[in-house]
C-alpha cells in the first residue's frame, strides 16, 4: 500500500511541475491509466519478501527487500520491515540504519519509534544527547513530529476548508453565518499557511541535516582528518552520527552530547 502511495505520489509531483506539450499530454495519460506491469510485480515482491519474513526466511526477505530499494521504491513500511529483518540476523548496525530511515519518513509511527530504541539498546556506546530547555523540546516534537507529507495533507485540508468557508460567505443571507464564516476562512487560511510553512522546514530540515550510521565494529574519532593525529575516542557499531564535512576519505562527525572528530569515510552509511 506504502508503495501504491508513492508511485501516486510521483505522478501528482510530476504532473504539477511539467508544462506538457500535447504529445507529452497522451503520453502521460498513458502514464497514468495503461494499467503498470512493473507496479503489480514490485507489489507481488513486497508481499513475497513479507511472507519469507513470516516464514522467518530472515537472509530471501533481506534479499528482496533490497531489491526493491534498488528500483528506486522506498517506504516507511519497506525500510521498516527490512530493519526487522537484520534485527532477526543480530545485524545490529543494519537494523539501526533502516529503523532510522523509516522513521524520517513517518517520524509519528510509534512501532518504529519502539523498535528503534530497542535497537539502540544494544549499542555498546551510549552517547547522552545534549539537554534542552522543556519547552523548546516541546516545540521541536510538535513541530518535527509530523513528517513533511502530514504537514502538507493539513495545509491542504485546511486551504480547501477554507475556500469552501469562503463560498458560504459569498452566498449565505444569514448575517450571523456570514460573519462566522468569514472569520473562520481567515483562520483556516492562516493555518493553512502556517502547515505549509512547518513542511517546507521539515524538508529542508532533512535536506540540511545529514546524519549516518556507524557500521565499523570500532573505531578512533581523531582530532584531525590525518591517521596521525591524536586518539579522541572510540566509538563502536550502531553509534548514528551528524555528518559535517569531508576532506579527502576522511569524514568530520558529531554525536549527539556535542563531542566532535574524524573518522574514514569508508565505516559510514548515511539514513
Amino acid at each position: 500500500m506504502n508503495v501504491l502511495i508513492n508511485y501516486w505520489v510521483e505522478k501528482i509531483n510530476f504532473l504539477r511541475t511539467s508544462v506538457l506539450s500535447g504529445a507529452e499530454a497522451m503520453l502521460l495519460f498513458f502514464i497514468l491509466f495503461i494499467p503498470h506491469l512493473s507496479f503489480s510485480s514490485t507489489s507481488t515482491t513486497f508481499d513475497r519478501a513479507n511472507n519469507l519474513y513470516q516464514e522467518k526466511e530472515y537472509a530471501a526477505a533481506i534479499t528482496l527487500y533490497d531489491t526493491l530499494i534498488e528500483q528506486g521504491y522506498a517506504s516507511a513500511a519497506l525500510y521498516f520491515n527490512l530493519a526487522n529483518a537484520h534485527y532477526k540476523l543480530g545485524r545490529l548496525a543494519p537494523a539501526i540504519l533502516n529503523y532510522e530511515r523509516a522513521h524520517k519518513l513517518a517520524p509519528d509511527d510509534e512501532d518504529i519509534e519502539f523498535n528503534l530504541r530497542l535497537a539502540n539498546l544494544r549499542v555498546v556506546d551510549r552517547v547522552e544527547t545534549l539537554p534542552e530547555l522543556t519547552f523548546v523540546k516541546k516545540i521541536h516534537n510538535f513541530i518535527y513530529g509530523k513528517s513533511s507529507d502530514r504537514w502538507a495533507w493539513l495545509a491542504a485540508g485546511l486551504l480547501w476548508g477554507a475556500l469552501l468557508l469562503g463560498a458560504l460567505f459569498l452566498f449565505t443571507q444569514n448575517p450571523a453565518l456570514k460573519r462566522f464564516s468569514f472569520f473562520a476562512a481567515l483562520l483556516a487560511l492562516i493555518l493553512s499557511i502556517i502547515c505549509a510553512a512547518l513542511s517546507y522546514n521539515q524538508y529542508r530540515y532533512l535536506q540540511n541535516s545529514r546524519y549516518a550510521i556507524l557500521f565499523s565494529k570500532n573505531v578512533y574519532i581523531k582530532s584531525a582528518p590525518d591517521a596521525q593525529s591524536t586518539d579522541l575516542f572510540i566509538l563502536r557499531e550502531g553509534v548514528k552520527l551528524q555528518l559535517l564535512e569531508t576532506v579527502g576519505e576522511w569524514q568530520k562527525i558529531r554525536l549527539a552530547d556535542g563531542n566532535v572528530g574524524w573518522m574514514p569515510v569508508k565505516g559510514l552509511e548515511v539514513i
